[in-house]
């Protein structure tokens, strides 16, 4: 699923996003807060973590917790994050000040679903809800998880990168659970994450210790303007003004871009035909299919301790035998 270019292209998502924030109004909404305070009062029923959901509607069917209301809020929640994924970019204030009330909802499916749906759309304004949001919900793992992430970005949001950084990792891609891994490695050896907006404007104006790209988010387009930018440095450098395809090809490495460039693309195969190959010195490039976490985290770790050229072959050596001890 691709990131939408440009706002007028939002314009149905957003429409979505609206939509769906009605269902959930709709259909016996209640924060969190609410619930244990009713609960605690004797007004609703307490909702046990493996009740029989059938019996429960029957008996409750008003509850915000019996299966028609919290699945239909759950399945409303989910649309709202597929369509913020495709928006990538920070909405509107009146927009956001609704997920953000939506985001303290009393089942933790969609607290989950809309604090990763934050992670694509929330701004700076987003940041202290989601530190409330950690405070408040002492329940599930994966709620703290997400909004820990999405906290995060929100942050990178509200900060602009400068001439001063620490070492930058740039990465587009709508997989939170390696951006997770990357920020815990991050302070360990000393560099900045950082995942762009679209255009993707930082791949080309902010010197980086690596890039990490999925294409099929990053879509077609981005990723043409991205090589263009990696044909013009090899021009610029070489000092031969325009050069043909044909002969582009026959440049000595030292004149290319050779930032390491980790490609994290699911569908590798199908990717490959579909996606022209980036113009840089063949050891900086590293086809990684999407999943594998623990591979794209190894790569970036050598990158930012100057490790070069990095042995791809020793990499897989390396995560092999971890995945093995693990076992």
């Amino acid at each position: 699923m691709r990131c939408m270019p440009d706002w007028k292209s939002c314009e149905p998502l957003i429409d979505s996003i609206n939509r769906n924030l009605e269902l959930i109004w709709s259909n016996k909404f209640m924060t969190l807060a609410e619930y244990r305070r009713s609960v605690e009062s004797g007004a609703l029923a307490r909702s046990k973590l493996h009740h029989d959901d059938r019996s429960f509607q029957k008996a409750h069917p008003d509850h915000p917790l019996a299966g028609d209301n919290r699945y239909a809020r759950i399945k409303a929640a989910d649309a709202i994050k597929e369509a913020a994924k495709q928006i990538n970019r920070p909405l509107p204030a009146d927009i956001l000040a609704q997920i953000h009330k939506a985001l303290f909802d009393c089942s933790a499916a969609v607290r989950n679903s809309l604090a990763q749906a934050l992670f694509f759309v929330g701004g700076p304004e987003s940041v202290p809800v989601l530190e409330r949001l950690l405070n408040t919900d002492s329940e599930s793992k994966m709620v703290t998880s997400s909004a820990k992430v999405t906290l995060a970005r929100c942050k990178m949001r509200a900060s602009l990168l400068g001439g001063t950084d620490p070492k930058v990792v740039m990465v587009v891609s709508p997989d939170l659970e390696l951006i997770s891994e990357l920020l815990e490695i991050s302070s360990k050896h000393s560099f900045r994450l950082f995942v762009p907006d679209p255009p993707f404007n930082e791949l080309v104006t902010v010197r980086s210790a690596a890039h990490v790209i999925d294409r099929w988010y990053m879509g077609k387009e981005a990723w043409e303007s991205y090589c263009g930018y990696l044909d013009n440095v090899a021009v610029g450098r070489s000092q031969h003004g325009p050069t043909a395809a044909s002969q582009m090809a026959l440049l000595p490495d030292s004149v290319l871009d050779d930032t390491p460039l980790v490609i994290t693309d699911w569908r590798m195969d199908r990717s490959m035909s579909e996606f022209r190959s980036p113009n840089k010195p063949k050891e900086s490039v590293f086809f990684v299919s999407g999943g594998s976490t623990d591979m794209v985290t190894l790569i970036v770790q050598k990158a930012v301790t100057g490790i070069k050229p990095i042995d791809f072959h020793e990499v897989v050596q390396e995560v092999n035998a971890k995945r093995l001890a693990q076992r």
